[in-house]
């Protein structure tokens, strides 16, 4: 049996987690999972770890493929859409307009985001806050993780008075005692196409093969919309 690599951003660990308990029973194979920012998966691949499979957003893997680190023709998963949370007994706040935006953002005394130096979620929303012409202004409050879902943990659990959190529906979706409240409205929208490819040294491209498959197969349909993606 093969043992078979998977690289993958953390907006996809929960289904990928889930599906590599089932690929592994089906077929008798091991996985080896990895998760992280898109930027930091894309460098590590570039420094020359060695993955079986990449799940990144698909401009990460476009990149990836026009350097030979990943082939191209990669397989769509869903789209995620970066979305605004806050912890499960406090109320939400109105969401639907920029002003709104502007309003929760200035009203948070803790804001907790995905690491915008290699984060997508974490990079357009602090474009976002620019725009919005507040960064100056909340960037002491401002709670910089690792990850999504790290981000969403320490907000779950803060102290603060009104706290406020932005990532990935999939990576909210994940974190126990955090609500989603909505996705982030126009024109500050974001909804990341993620998807899927092998590496030109994956060691058994037929495993690889069908673990993709299994990643985009009509019976996992409803677990990917539960897990946060909506259509490819």
């Amino acid at each position: 049996m093969t043992e078979i690599r998977i690289f993958s951003a953390g907006a996809a660990k929960g289904y990928v987690e889930i599906l590599a308990s089932r690929f592994e029973t089906e077929t008798g194979h091991t996985t080896v999972r990895l998760y992280g920012p898109v930027g930091a998966i894309a460098e590590r691949l570039r420094a020359g770890e060695h993955a079986d499979i990449v799940i990144l957003s698909d401009k990460a893997l476009e990149a990836l493929a026009a350097s030979s680190h990943t082939t191209p023709g990669a397989t769509p998963v869903g789209h995620a859409a970066t979305c605004v949370a806050v912890r499960a007994g406090d109320p939400p706040p109105p969401f639907s307009t920029a002003e709104e935006v502007r309003a929760a953002f200035l009203a948070a005394d803790a804001i907790h985001l995905p690491d915008p130096a290699v984060a997508t979620s974490g990079a357009h929303v602090m474009g976002m806050l620019r725009a919005l012409g507040v960064a100056d202004e909340v960037a002491g409050r401002l709670r910089i993780a690792g990850n999504g879902i790290v981000a969403m943990t320490e907000m779950g659990t803060s102290s603060a008075t009104q706290p406020i959190g932005c990532t990935q529906a999939t990576e909210i979706a994940l974190v126990e005692g955090v609500r989603l409240v909505a996705p982030l409205p126009e024109p500050y929208a974001l909804t990341t196409l993620y998807a899927a490819a092998t590496t030109p040294g994956t060691a058994d491209p037929a495993a690889a093969g069908r673990f993709i498959a299994l990643l985009v197969n009509d019976d996992t349909a409803a677990l990917r919309l539960r897990m946060g993606f909506s259509a490819a």
